[in-house]
C-alpha cells in the first residue's frame, strides 16, 4: 500500500468518526471528560488530561469501558458510572451503573453483560439469594430441582410436564410463586417450571418474569424496569 493510499484511508476514517469536543465533569469523581472523536464501536476519549482509544477489540483502557459508539452516541462507564456524550446535547448524560444495580427511584435494574454477552441478575426468593441468566428466548421462570430445593420452593403442588434437555426427556413441575424480585424489582404470582435434576444449571429468567417489564438495551447495557 503506498504512502497516498494510506493517507486517504486515515482521512476518510477520521472524516466518518469526527465529532465536536464535548466536555462534561463527573460530579462524584470531577473527572473531566472530553470526547474527541467516535466512530462504530470506537472512541477517543480524554480523562483530566490522558487520551484514550477504545474499540470494540479493546474496550478498556485506564479504568475506562467502552459500553456502545456510534457517530451519534458514546457510551462508557467511568468509576462505575454510565456517561453518555452526544454530539446533539452538548452534555454528558450520567447514569449510575454497576455489574448489577437497582435504581430505587424508578424501581429499575441495570445489568451488565459479561465477557460472553450473557446478562445476569440478583434475585431473591422466599428470603434465599440466586443469580439468573436472562434468557429472553424462554418463555417461562425455569429451575432445576436442585435449586428449587435450596430456595425452598415446594415443587410438588406443581401440575406435571416433561421437558427435552440435553439428557433426554425428564419430569418437570409447573407452578406459581407468590413472588419473585430481581434487584428492586418485585412481581407476584409469577409462572415457573421446575425440571427434575441440575439442568439448568443456573436458573432462567424467562417470559412470564421478562414479559411484564419493560427492556431496553444499549450494547452492554440492559436495563428492565416496571411499566
Amino acid at each position: 500500500m503506498t504512502l497516498s493510499n494510506i493517507q486517504l484511508k486515515f482521512r476518510t476514517w477520521v472524516a466518518a468518526i469526527f465529532l465536536a469536543f464535548i466536555t462534561h465533569a463527573v460530579s462524584a469523581q470531577e473527572l473531566k471528560i472530553t470526547l474527541i472523536a467516535a466512530g462504530t464501536n470506537t472512541a477517543i476519549i480524554e480523562i483530566d488530561g490522558e487520551r484514550l482509544v477504545l474499540n470494540g477489540e479493546n474496550p478498556v483502557s485506564g479504568g475506562v469501558t467502552l459500553i456502545s459508539s456510534s457517530g451519534d452516541e458514546v457510551i462508557v462507564l467511568v468509576n462505575d458510572q454510565l456517561v453518555t456524550l452526544t454530539s446533539e446535547d452538548n452534555a454528558a448524560l450520567v447514569f449510575e451503573g454497576s455489574n448489577s444495580q437497582l435504581d430505587s427511584d424508578t424501581n429499575s435494574a441495570v445489568l451488565w453483560a459479561n465477557s460472553s454477552g450473557f446478562f445476569f441478575a440478583n434475585g431473591t426468593i422466599n428470603g434465599n439469594s440466586m443469580e439468573f441468566l436472562v434468557d429472553t428466548g424462554a418463555d417461562i421462570v425455569t429451575f432445576s430441582s436442585v435449586q428449587a430445593n435450596q430456595l425452598g420452593i415446594d415443587y410438588s403442588r406443581g401440575k406435571d410436564g416433561y421437558a427435552s434437555t440435553a439428557s433426554g426427556i425428564t419430569r418437570l413441575k409447573t407452578l406459581s410463586l407468590d413472588s419473585l424480585s430481581i434487584e428492586g424489582i418485585t412481581l407476584y404470582d409469577i409462572p415457573v417450571s421446575v425440571i427434575q435434576g441440575q439442568f439448568p444449571e443456573v436458573p432462567l429468567l424467562g417470559g412470564t418474569f421478562l414479559n411484564q417489564l419493560n427492556m431496553n438495551r444499549i450494547g452492554n447495557r440492559m436495563e428492565l424496569s416496571l411499566p
